[in-house]
């Protein structure tokens, strides 16, 4: 009370009007009016003004954010990236700094123990050729780099393991499927918990602890011209997925691509330099 006796209240006729009817109608109004005014002497942010007034926000969580627009997001970003020479350069530049030629990994294990030459010749075996690629066409290394790439132009990446037969003569009984983000069914969007108390959140499945224990996947991309025969989402183990992005927000489900804040900004620059160049 005493710092709204700071500011003088000034009472509008339609105050008066409906205090006439509801005095505590009125009395909630100016009260209303005069916080908001406090709001803005204290932070320059909050204010309503002019310069402010086609500024649309939102108080949603990430998630609800996410879900409004991602489809465009990243359909954009992969568009620039195709096309915009200033996108896809960025894109190269982060995937060259994040990996390079490749992390090399490395055993704990003494070099004089037995088990060492056997870990250093699986890891040659499996690591150093395209057999831990379940398409079989790239290395260890270059999927680090297909991952830096997926992860600035799409928001995240999803790696499956793919258990393998003995018979299939693999140095070990495994592949890695790298899928983009698009394989997750973000229609399976449960806002209630099962009776296991289990919900689904943009096609990730968590338990009653918050923890992730399953992701609902297409088992073809949605786009592809195949996904006549995959339109149906299956239920994939938590265990068996690696689901890699950005983390920016408390709770967040899913990455954004790194370029979204400049979508709109490259995709004028772009135009301009074509019409002037033309």
């Amino acid at each position: 009370q005493g710092a709204l006796m700071k500011f003088e209240v000034k009472r509008t006729f339609l105050d008066r009007a409906i205090g006439y009817i509801s005095p505590r109608a009125e009395l909630n109004r100016v009260q209303s009016r005069t916080q908001l005014k406090m709001l803005e002497r204290s932070f320059e942010g909050a204010s309503i003004s002019r310069r402010t007034s086609n500024w649309t926000t939102s108080g949603s969580d990430q998630n609800a954010e996410i879900a409004s627009g991602i489809a465009y997001l990243r359909a954009r970003s992969r568009d620039l990236v195709r096309n915009n020479p200033y996108a896809k350069r960025a894109v190269g530049s982060i995937q060259a700094n994040v990996v390079g030629s490749g992390i090399i990994p490395q055993t704990f294990l003494p070099r004089t123990s037995r088990a060492f030459d056997t870990v250093e010749k699986l890891w040659i075996d499996w690591g150093d050729t395209t057999a831990c690629h379940s398409e079989e066409r790239l290395d260890f290394y270059g999927l680090q780099a297909l991952a830096a790439r997926t992860i600035a132009e799409s928001g995240s990446i999803l790696i499956r393991r793919r258990r393998r037969r003995a018979s299939d003569g693999l140095p070990l009984p495994f592949q890695l499927q790298f899928m983009e983000p698009d394989h997750l069914d973000t229609t399976r969007d449960s806002l209630y918990p099962d009776k296991n108390g289990h919900m689904i959140i943009q096609g990730i499945e968590y338990d009653s602890r918050g923890r992730r224990v399953a992701y609902w996947l297409y088992p073809e991309h949605p786009g592809s011209q195949l996904s006549w025969k995959s339109i149906q989402s299956v239920r994939v183990p938590a265990s068996e997925i690696l689901h890699i992005f950005r983390l920016e927000r408390c709770g967040q489900a899913d990455g954004i691509p790194w370029g979204a804040p400049c979508i709109i900004r490259l995709r004028d620059l772009d135009e301009f330099e074509d019409a002037h160049l033309v």
